[in-house]
């Protein structure tokens, strides 16, 4: 019981620092396809062809393709036959004569067809080579839904791509919906040596290491995830998340910046509308009080620096020459702001850090694992700087840690922290952790 309230918790965390962030968080993954087994039972026909002419449709930029069949993989579309298409409609094709491509479409009697999956439908094969695509094509088409991720490897090596890069994404959402512990071969494979292979198979062998906790797999997650300069960082980190094995806790530690346990700057300008409601008791929150013990292990605070004043905003990049208090031309746009009244500009607020965004994995990873220790390292970084995006992810990242030191560190930060946003965040994710 005890678990399963842990679990539910962490995952109304989660769902609320979506809600709440909405469309300021960055992509963070692959392209999203329909999966392959899906495409290929909704066509009547799948063909590989060759375009040999395209006219324009009775609509303004529309085009009637006409192929030229090489080989029909499912259904017979005859040995020429004609697709619908568009210059610049996204929802369908744009044909360009003399290109072979693999489609899958439905053909009414007399009508050009009508292509299936968006951009998927009508995919120029690689090199006018049908040999590879046509030969994984026909293996989905053999196996079906039974099909496993290491029948497909041969088909994804490193280099030049052997099958386009749409239905690579396609097949790969079809395997990973159905993967199991069946595949731990192929995922370790891809895991542990992603440079073999295509770069969307590759992040998807991670992620189902992380996923389907692979043991064999968590070691080599590690070493990406702490290689300086490696390409997978990134993905590993967040597949570590999703593994939740403790031992994992140091690796994801050595990522967070070193920083000294601080309180907040004393004064910080923060509206009495912004923070916390009247009703918000930072000293009553309902939970038991703090064995002495714990509160024994707890660092006296440090003082910080004088100018170590936290705006909760980016200021903008600016070339700043002695000349400049000379210059009486217009100011450059995006003022430094000092206060939280100011309007809030969120593509400074939540612009993407040096590090591509892997401070922000390992938090939320290490959020995942559940671990208290990592709750020091964790709130000191909302002490520093004013990345938003970081300071709100470690408020998720306690709320799925939510131990009774994880809760003191919410409350310190919604009544402390010089962001009214951030402080916001805090408050609701402590009141959903509390239930």
């Amino acid at each position: 019981m005890k678990k399963s309230t842990a679990m539910s918790r962490r995952a109304m965390a989660i769902s609320m620092f979506l809600a709440f962030w909405g469309a300021n968080l960055p992509a963070l993954a692959d392209w999203q396809a329909s999966p392959l087994d899906g495409l290929i039972a909704d066509a009547d026909h799948v063909a590989v062809a060759k375009v040999v002419d395209v006219d324009a449709g009775a609509e303004a930029g529309s085009q009637i393709a006409t192929l030229s069949l090489i080989n029909a993989l499912k259904g017979d579309p005859g040995s020429t036959f004609q697709l619908a298409g568009a210059e610049r409609d996204p929802g369908l094709p744009r044909f360009q004569a003399g290109r072979t491509i693999v489609a899958f479409f439905d053909q009414a009697p007399g009508q050009p067809g009508v292509v299936l999956g968006r951009d998927q439908g009508a995919v120029p094969v690689v090199q006018q080579q049908s040999g590879p695509t046509g030969n994984l094509l026909q293996l989905a088409l053999n196996r079906g839904s039974n099909l496993r991720l290491g029948e497909v490897l041969q088909f994804l090596p490193a280099g030049a791509p052997r099958v386009p890069t749409p239905l690579t994404a396609a097949l790969l959402q079809q395997l990973e919906a159905s993967a199991t512990q069946q595949d731990t071969n192929a995922i370790r494979r891809l895991a542990c040596r992603p440079d073999d292979y295509q770069r969307q198979a590759a992040n998807t062998g991670i992620r189902l290491a992380g996923l389907l906790a692979i043991p064999q797999a968590r070691a080599c997650l590690e070493r990406h995830a702490t290689t300086p300069g490696s390409a997978y960082a990134i993905e590993s980190v967040e597949a570590l998340g999703n593994f939740a094995d403790p031992r994992s806790l140091q690796a994801l530690l050595s990522l967070i910046p070193p920083m000294e346990p601080k309180p907040f700057e004393e004064g910080t300008d923060k509206p009495e509308e912004d923070g916390p409601g009247p009703d918000f008791d930072p000293e009553d929150d309902g939970t038991p009080e703090p064995d002495p013990a714990e509160e024994a292990d707890e660092r006296p605070p440090i003082p910080p620096p004088e100018d170590a004043i936290d705006t909760g905003r980016d200021e903008p990049d600016q070339d700043v020459s002695e000349d400049d208090d000379a210059n009486d031309g217009p100011l450059p746009p995006g003022p430094v702001v000092e206060n939280d009244d100011a309007p809030f500009d969120p593509d400074d607020a939540f612009a993407r850090p040096a590090d591509g965004g892997l401070t922000e994995a390992a938090v939320l990873a290490l959020g995942k694992l559940g671990e208290t220790s990592a709750v020091s390292a964790l709130s000191a970084l909302t002490r520093e700087g004013d990345n938003l995006g970081l300071h709100s992810t470690v408020v998720v990242a306690l709320g799925l840690i939510a131990t009774r030191p994880a809760q003191r560190e919410l409350r310190a930060i919604a009544n402390g922290h010089p962001n009214p946003l951030v402080r916001t965040l805090a408050q609701q994710t402590l009141q959903r952790v509390q239930g």
